[in-house]
């Protein structure tokens, strides 16, 4: 309901924003009612309809790439995105961040506006990487392990947009993991149960699992000292197998 009430939301409360453009996206009214909605859209930059679709499976393309990047190379969204603008910082930054020692491996599991807003998570993924912590994303799961995963938890998923959550969570707890966070947005219902699943499935797997409430009142301060405590009980574990 947030995001379907933001441009109008928007209109209301900036009266001198630019025109903003909203289409309605519902892939269950079929293929026809979705070139319908595009068309509407590239109208605003095209009348020719021909161009229109070139553009429409140009980017259709364009995702594509992006979804193979990061699952192929492991990127997380926004490195996925400078790689497939082929911006050459990004890529060499990359090689960087790789070539420094790993301590551990650690899956965030959470949705894309709470992964990488830096200000509300307080650049958790930065501070994961500079600890030497190799960092699993939800994009970085191929479509076809998380509806394996999910099947595995709770037979046939009845949502649309929490099953990145499940899914991700449960397949990077069945691999070899070091540990799982969960990133919830403070007030979600749905976000709250779904986490809760994958807490349950961490504790039989025998995984470290901390899951983390965002929202504009969250300090920094709490969430750097639980991170901190979460890493070095991940460390006492590894040493602790690598001595038996």
């Amino acid at each position: 309901p947030k995001f379907l009430g933001l441009p109008d939301v928007t209109r209301a409360v900036v009266p001198e924003s630019p025109p903003i453009l909203d289409i309605d996206v519902d892939i269950n009214k079929g293929e026809g009612e979705l070139r319908k909605s595009i068309y509407k859209l590239g109208r605003h930059f095209a009348r020719n309809q021909s161009e229109v679709r070139q553009a429409a499976m140009a980017a259709w393309q364009v995702h594509l790439d992006y979804q193979l990047h990061m699952y192929r190379q492991g990127l997380t969204s926004p490195q996925g995105i400078e790689a497939v603008s082929g911006d050459p910082a990004t890529e060499s930054g990359t090689e960087v961040n790789r070539s420094s020692p790993i301590l551990a491996t650690i899956a965030i599991i959470g949705h894309p506006y709470l992964l990488y807003d830096e200000l509300i998570n307080h650049r958790l993924i930065q501070r994961l990487e500079r600890a030497h912590v190799r960092v699993l994303t939800p994009e970085m799961v191929r479509n076809e392990d998380r509806e394996s995963a999910i099947s595995r938890v709770v037979g046939k998923a009845h949502w649309t947009y929490e099953d990145e959550v499940v899914g991700a969570g449960e397949h990077y707890l069945s691999g070899s993991t070091d540990g799982v966070i969960g990133i919830v947005a403070f007030g979600c219902g749905p976000d709250s149960l779904m986490m809760d699943i994958v807490k349950r499935q961490a504790r039989l797997h025998s995984t470290p699992f901390m899951s983390l409430h965002l929202d504009e009142h969250t300090a920094e301060g709490g969430m750097v000292t639980r991170l901190e405590a979460f890493l070095d009980m991940i460390y006492i574990k590894r040493r602790q197998r690598a001595c038996v």
